[in-house]
């Protein structure tokens, strides 16, 4: 039996101008999980793996999606797989997993198509009901889901006793029970890295397709994503991590991440690792564990989805920058505490973060830091105060701050509230759901309206940008040759100029850590 696991285009609208391009991570681990069974699996990501002139998923070139879907038709012909598992890592995305089964099953009807991913999870009745194309859901981790299914179908058993699964019967959708999480992550193979081409990523990264996008910087140009850990026992209403992986935190052992690591750096030389957690510093003894042992590595790191600003000491913190962190990400989220508490649910006392931002600048280490503003219950006074605590950071502590405004995912506290409410704009639909990203005004209460929205974000936004002329300008006068040199690396990748106000901020420790790292010229 050949199995096809396939990523399907990302199709954007005219509302989304950026673009990145991170490793299938979901369809590797998937892909290993089979090959240990003895299945024969490939992976399509027709975000790349199409050829290098076929990067056309960008805001500039949505037009042009057309020719990616004539491409993958011809993939899916020329492979002729047995089994099409279909990635669908975003609600965003549903359009895409749904053309892609029809597309499948325009090649051969007899191909079982399988979705999975966090809507697929959710809502696999609904997406089923939708797709008549998609034959089976994967609800969760796939891991051992997936599997399980196919030695069933292959053996012609019936699905009925299988966990995690959705599926058609008799004209019928059959929702099975779900299944404990995976406990033992360190049973999981490292992901399928042999079955993506890694170079290619590699060489896509250097155009501007960046793993992490604007939390890249210049010679991070081997970077891939990691997780260490699945799940997160705390309830913020607008995060969707527990209701796909689950509140219960679980991680690898140290050691096995370890080894994990020395692998890519050996196999594939690379440089930077985005620790992709959602809770990364949840235990904070193995958190420390894990730090302590990336000195012997001659890479860096960061944690892009974030960590816990209430978790972090200065001792921690300068082991953090001796193992080559670039920076670290914390979730603020409000500065008003009842919003911070009581709203969102974040559990958080605000007297850490300002502790922490503190003390990363006195250890000279990096900090970002992200906001939500716009929920229901919050005023138009809360937000404008949490847009004055994030500049005040910036201004006091160089904490970079990534302010968005909320948008509510299906299926979370948010969601439903705003529903239930009526706060929602415009009700969310299968053919509206590319309107669930980052940066789309879709909630307004009686506390306060799009526009109330549009001028606070406004305001704070002309004020972040005289913020950071200054620093620029700070930074210039106090590191002229990094500077200069940053300027030469931004006119040979001319794609890192639309993040520059950005990655400036973080640049000058960044790029002197990795000077420094190379100079040492030994592994710790």
């Amino acid at each position: 039996m050949k199995v096809l696991l396939v990523r399907p285009p990302s199709v954007y609208k005219d509302n989304l101008h950026g673009f990145q391009l991170d490793l299938p991570l979901g369809a590797m681990y998937v892909a290993s999980a089979l090959e240990e069974r003895g299945y024969s699996v490939e992976i399509l990501d027709s975000r790349i793996g199409l050829g290098q002139k076929d990067l056309l998923n960008t805001y500039a070139n949505r037009n042009k999606i057309e020719a990616i879907w004539s491409a993958v038709e011809d993939e899916i012909r020329r492979r002729k797989p047995d089994v099409v598992g279909i990635a669908n890592q975003f609600t965003a995305q549903f359009q895409s997993a749904v053309k892609l089964a029809r597309i499948v099953k325009k090649v051969n009807p007899k191909i079982l198509t399988i979705v999975g991913g966090p809507h697929a999870t959710c809502f696999p009745k609904s997406f089923l009901d939708y797709c008549c194309d998609i034959d089976c859901a994967v609800m969760g981790e796939g891991e051992d889901a997936m599997p399980e299914l196919l030695e069933a179908y292959q053996k012609n058993r019936d699905f009925s006793s299988l966990k995690n699964i959705a599926y058609r019967k008799d004209g019928s959708i059959i929702l099975n029970s779900r299944g404990d999480f995976i406990s033992d992550l360190d049973n999981l193979p490292f992901p399928a890295y042999h079955l993506v081409d890694m170079e290619r990523y590699f060489s896509a990264e250097k155009l501007g397709f960046s793993v992490r996008g604007r939390f890249n910087y210049a010679g991070a140009e081997r970077a891939i994503p990691m997780i260490t850990s699945r799940g997160c026992p705390y309830g913020c209403i607008f995060c969707s991590i527990h209701l796909h992986m689950g509140k219960r935190w679980r991680t690898h052992s140290t050691e096995r991440v370890l080894k994990h690591i020395e692998y890519v750096k050996n196999k594939y030389r690379i440089n930077h690792i985005h620790f992709e957690d959602d809770n990364i510093n949840f235990d904070i003894k193995n958190f420390s564990c894990l730090v302590e042992g990336l000195e012997k590595f001659d890479i860096t790191w960061d944690t892009p989805n974030g960590l816990r600003a209430d978790k972090m000491d200065m001792e921690l913190l300068i082991k953090c920058k001796k193992s080559g962190c670039t920076y670290l990400i914390i979730g603020i989220e409000s500065a008003v505490p009842r919003v911070l508490n009581k709203i969102i649910g974040k559990k958080l006392d605000l007297k850490a973060v300002a502790a922490l931002a503190r003390m990363c600048k006195d250890a000279k280490l990096d900090l970002r830091a992200f906001y939500v503003v716009g929920l229901p219950g919050e005023t138009k006074r809360e937000i404008k105060r949490t847009a004055d605590f994030a500049l005040m950071l910036l201004h006091k502590y160089n904490v970079f701050p990534h302010m968005h405004v909320a948008y509510p995912h299906i299926g979370t506290e948010l969601y439903r509230i705003c529903r239930e409410k009526g706060y929602l704009i415009e009700e969310l639909s299968p053919e509206s759901f590319e309107k669930i990203i980052s940066g789309v005004r879709l909630i307004q209460t009686e506390d306060f309206s799009l526009k109330d929205i549009e001028e606070i974000h406004s305001n704070y936004h002309r004020k972040f940008s005289k913020i950071i002329r200054l620093k620029i300008i700070e930074k210039i006068l106090r590191h002229p040759v990094e500077f200069f040199a940053y300027l030469k690396e931004i006119i040979l990748n001319p794609f890192d100029r639309i993040r520059i106000t950005e990655d400036f901020v973080a640049f000058f420790n960044c790029h002197k850590r990795k000077i420094g790292r190379a100079n040492a010229g030994t592994k710790r």
